[in-house]
């Protein structure tokens, strides 16, 4: 095999790999934007909030960062 083949094989398989943990990463955002959704419902009934609802809502800026971190993934495929 020459070089350029394996170079070229090796690189679809990082590519692969890099989209297999872009597409768990958009699952994981899906359930969290389901859970995000959940929250408003229970803020625009005036529902009280649960103690993880509240830990939910501190993360929000871990959520920001992983959408970019994702955005940043795609851009490179």
């Amino acid at each position: 095999m020459s070089n350029e083949h394996l170079d070229t094989k090796a690189l679809r398989i990082v590519q692969e790999d890099t989209l297999k943990q872009l597409e768990s990463q958009q699952n994981n955002v899906k359930d969290l934007q389901n859970k995000l959704s959940t929250i408003n419902a229970k803020l625009q009934k005036k529902e009280g909030l649960s103690e993880e609802d509240i830990k939910y809502m501190g993360s929000l800026g871990w959520l920001t960062a992983l959408s970019v971190a994702i955005a940043t993934a795609a851009a490179s495929l």
